[in-house]
């Protein structure tokens, strides 16, 4: 399920991944379009093939992810939730 929303100058998408291993392709933002990855629900792994990590995060986490930083999201666990603010 992807949900786009807009809240004053806020915006931002929302991403829920049905099933284990349901993923966002490793990609990256034009300028302008840097974001902030909030993990709402579940328990994803986080891709960063520009610095070679990974990392496994669950609820509560907030990433940031700068314009053309390539990262991709993987799910752990069926029903894992992320909201992206873009800014």
């Amino acid at each position: 399920m992807v949900h786009s929303w807009q809240w004053g100058a806020l915006r931002g998408v929302t991403f829920e991944f049905p099933d284990v291993g349901s993923h966002l392709p490793i990609h990256s933002h034009p300028e302008g379009e840097a974001h902030f990855t909030f993990v709402r629900k579940g328990r994803l792994r986080i891709l960063r093939p520009s610095t070679q990590s990974e990392a496994v995060v669950g609820p509560g986490t907030w990433l940031r992810f700068a314009p053309d930083e390539l990262h991709g999201y993987e799910a752990l666990e069926a029903g894992s939730k992320i909201t992206n603010v873009i800014y």
